[in-house]
């Protein structure tokens, strides 16, 4: 570095880093209950281990390739056909995506996501947003496989093991889960645009940028936060690395290039807006309030918080939950801290990131939001969300793996072998269908909504808590329409209320529940009155307040809906945790 007085500021970002996840990995262990390896613990398909040991083979076969496009493009699609061969569980909030399907609808937290698929549903029918994720996916990968040549492979790195790190960080870190078939959630499709930012925003850092890569990393990246509001911290990280190459330069041009960021990125996003309600699309706030509490930050405190709360900001139980994400996001950053040891090792480290800082600042900021922010619906719920928002610290740990040579790179490359192993453990558990719900017949995809307490996803209760479960059919159902609502697995309150009685629901208790896998009918009604016609707002099924008793295990809940026309619906499933 050439300015002296900044020469702390390599050491301080690559110490703030490392600090956060060695304190939150080695939580880990101390609350068994976090460690995922153990619950979700799973061999992928053979298809998909069959055509990663493809991808690595190629990959391998063309680490000396000089031309770039060409090896890009058969990685890139061997992987599009490994998320094509598999349909993963649906998580997070897949009922609500699919109810938007078919509604006009755009969630200002994640726009142009709602947008796509809308467009697709309508043009190709469910078949065409099995196919977004995956397509998402393999403009990823090409996108991440150029910054890695390009950003990466830079001055004192060896151009093969670029590519072939490159390449294994993008197949064995945990968020190829987001883009295989069937996954319909809202992330993926920004993932494209932020890694380009980022690239533009490398150049920026290097200080030989123009104005127009301001204007392109700024375009980048508001097309990024309008697939999905996670990346908008990421404009801090932009400003931060505008004010660092200013230190060289005079302050107008400093105030000039902020100007510039504010007029791209309001004016895109104005633009956006106005854009789709031109369109017809009603832009609704979507999650952007924070979910169903309206809060975005894990708590200082506990008390007097709902019982939805699993930890405070200081709980063992948060720094685990944040360390098992770390070990997922970046599998060869924790093995690689050991290595700081070395003195060697710690100076390629300081100079890296003083000539390439962005990668520090951005994956600083990455960590850091990721200890903080609550993901109401945890893992593996919000996968995709916990995920995404680690992309940034993985470009970081690519860049400090290049970086590092001789025999501690020999370390690096078996952490992240490892790394990969423990990533796709986990994911293999998702990537298929949990044994139990009921068969939909033709209907694949949820077309009907349920909620327990108003979550659609997972609810955790204790016992003597109050159940609510409700159901609320698609619009165009003809009422009145007969419901069945089924559980399985176990877990079912041991209390039968008079109340449930009246309205049909009976919970077996546990003595009377099926073997895992088999569904047990715990309510049969006619619901919505006995008019024959579209479906009344007022026609969606409420139970009343059902007492949990002694819980001793997972009890899933979902509901068949079969109205005059003889249509069948099917709900998404919610899974009441103890």
């Amino acid at each position: 570095m050439r300015t002296g007085r900044y020469r702390w500021v390599p050491a301080s970002v690559l110490a703030a880093v490392v600090t956060l996840s060695v304190v939150a990995v080695a939580f880990v262990p101390f609350v068994p209950e976090q460690l995922r390896i153990g619950a979700y613990r799973a061999t992928p398909p053979l298809r998909v281990l069959a055509l990663l040991g493809v991808y690595f083979a190629a990959a391998w076969w063309t680490r000396h390739r000089v031309s770039r496009r060409p090896a890009h493009l058969l990685l890139a699609g061997i992987l599009f056909a490994m998320h094509m061969s598999v349909e993963v569980q649906p998580l997070g909030d897949y009922t609500i995506w699919c109810t938007w399907l078919h509604l006009d609808h755009a969630g200002s937290s994640e726009l142009l996501a709602n947008v796509v698929h809308r467009c697709v549903y309508a043009q190709f029918g469910t078949a065409g947003t099995n196919c977004v994720a995956p397509i998402a996916g393999l403009l990823f990968s090409l996108a991440f496989l150029s910054f890695v040549e390009s950003t990466c492979g830079g001055r004192g790195v060896d151009a093969a093991r670029a590519r072939l790190v490159g390449a294994a960080v993008l197949a064995l870190s945990g968020w190829q889960l987001l883009f295989c078939r069937g996954y319909l959630e809202n992330t993926q499709l920004s993932l494209p645009f932020l890694v380009r930012a980022m690239a533009a925003m490398v150049a920026i850092a290097r200080g030989r940028a123009d104005l127009g890569a301001v204007v392109r990393c700024s375009a980048w990246l508001s097309l990024a936060c309008l697939f999905h509001g996670m990346n908008v911290p990421v404009l801090i990280a932009l400003v931060l690395v505008l004010v660092w190459r200013a230190r060289r330069r005079p302050n107008w041009q400093l105030g000039r290039d902020l100007g510039v960021v504010v007029a791209v990125v309001a004016g895109l996003i104005w633009l956006a807006v106005q854009g789709l309600r031109v369109a017809g699309f009603a832009v609704q706030a979507g999650h952007v309030q924070g979910g169903g509490d309206g809060r975005h930050f894990v708590p200082l405190v506990l008390a007097g918080l709902p019982h939805w709360y699993e930890f405070a900001m200081f709980d063992a139980a948060h720094l685990a939950d944040v360390g098992n994400l770390y070990l997922q996001a970046a599998p060869a950053l924790v093995g690689g801290v050991a290595l700081l040891g070395s003195s060697r090792v710690r100076t390629d480290l300081l100079r890296a990131i003083g000539r390439q800082p962005a990668l520090a600042i951005a994956g600083l900021g990455s960590a850091s939001l990721t200890s903080i922010y609550y993901f109401d619906l945890m893992f593996p719920l919000d996968y995709d969300l916990m995920l995404g928002m680690c992309v940034p610290l993985t470009l970081f740990a690519l860049q400090c793996a290049l970086v590092v040579r001789g025999v501690a790179a020999r370390w690096i490359d078996a952490a992240l072998v490892l790394g990969g192993v423990h990533a796709w453990a986990i994911m293999g558990a998702l990537l298929v269908a949990p044994a139990g719900p009921i068969d939909a017949g033709a209907a694949s995809a949820p077309t009907a909504e349920l909620a327990v307490n108003r979550r659609t996803g997972e609810v955790h209760c204790r016992a003597g808590e109050w159940l609510f479960i409700e159901v609320l059919p698609a619009a165009s159902i003809a009422a009145p329409y007969r419901l069945q609502l089924f559980a399985w697995t176990g877990d079912l309150p041991d209390t039968v209320p008079p109340a449930a009685a009246e309205l049909g629901l009976r919970f077996p208790r546990p003595e009377d529940a099926a073997a895992p896998g088999r569904s047990v009918l715990i309510a049969d009604k006619v619901q919505g009155g006995d008019a024959d016609g579209p479906f009344r707002g007022d026609a969606h099924f409420v139970s009343s307040a059902l007492p949990c008793g002694t819980v001793v295990d997972t009890t899933t809940i979902q509901a068949l809906l079969t109205d005059l026309q003889g249509r069948t619906f099917a709900t998404n499933s919610v899974r009441i945790v103890p």
